[in-house]
C-alpha cells in the first residue's frame, strides 16, 4: 500500500521543477511519518527512452520504505465549466493515494467540467488542481486550497500567483478562471470566462 503520491510533468525528457517536488515530498513525508526520508524522491529516477518524447506524467506512489513509478503519456484536457460544491467536512492536506471523498464530490459536476469545492464559504480548489482568477492582468488564487500544489507554490514564489481569501461572493470581481497543476502550467492552459463557473 502506497498511501502517498506525486504527480511530476517530464518534456521531451526532461524531469520539470524537480526542487518543488523534492520540497514537497520531503514535508509530506515527514508530516506522514514522523520521520524525514533517507533518500530523495527522483534521486534513482531515469526517464526512459520511450518516454523521451512529448509530455510524459510521472507518477511516484510511496510508502515508507519503496515507491512505485509509473509513466503515461499526457493529453491535457480542457476544463472549461465548473460547478460549485460545498463540502465543509473534506481534508486532502497531503497528496493521499486515497481519492475517495475528491471522487465523490467529482461525481456532481453535472454538465460540468470539473467541481470548484467550496470549504467554509471559501474557495479551495478543483478536483484536479489549484485555481488561479484573473483580475486586471493579475492572477490570484485561494489562499487557503485543499492541496498547496507545486506549480502554485512555484508561481506564488515567483509573483506570477497571489495568494487572497475568495468567497463565493467574490467570483463576480473577476473576468476568468484555470485550473492549474504540475500538468497544467498557468501558460499553458486556456483560460475560461468566470461566468462558467456554475452555481
Amino acid at each position: 500500500m502506497f498511501p502517498l503520491f506525486e504527480t511530476i510533468c517530464v518534456l521531451d525528457g526532461t524531469i520539470l521543477h524537480p526542487q518543488w517536488h523534492e520540497r514537497r515530498y520531503e514535508d509530506s513525508y515527514l508530516t506522514y511519518f514522523k520521520k524525514s526520508p533517507s533518500k530523495s524522491l527522483l534521486g534513482d529516477i531515469t526517464v526512459p527512452e520511450n518516454f523521451k518524447e512529448g509530455k510524459i506524467k510521472l507518477r511516484i506512489a510511496y510508502n515508507q520504505h519503496t515507491v512505485e513509478v509509473n509513466w503515461s503519456p499526457y493529453k491535457t484536457i480542457e476544463i472549461k465549466r465548473l460547478k460549485v460544491i460545498p463540502e465543509d467536512a473534506i481534508e486532502y492536506s497531503l497528496k493521499y493515494n486515497n481519492r475517495n471523498a475528491l471522487n465523490t464530490l467529482y461525481l456532481k459536476k453535472e454538465h460540468c467540467d470539473d467541481i470548484l469545492i467550496l470549504k467554509e464559504g471559501r474557495l479551495t480548489d478543483s478536483s484536479y488542481g489549484n485555481l488561479a482568477f484573473l483580475r486586471e492582468n493579475i492572477w490570484y488564487t485561494p489562499d487557503q486550497p485543499l492541496l498547496s500544489g507545486t506549480c502554485r507554490d512555484r508561481l506564488i514564489h515567483e509573483n506570477k500567483l497571489i495568494p487572497k481569501s475568495i468567497q463565493l461572493s467574490d467570483l463576480n470581481q473577476f473576468s476568468s478562471f484555470k485550473v492549474i497543476n504540475a500538468m497544467r502550467s498557468l501558460e499553458d492552459v486556456t483560460a475560461s470566462p468566470i461566468k462558467n463557473i456554475i452555481l
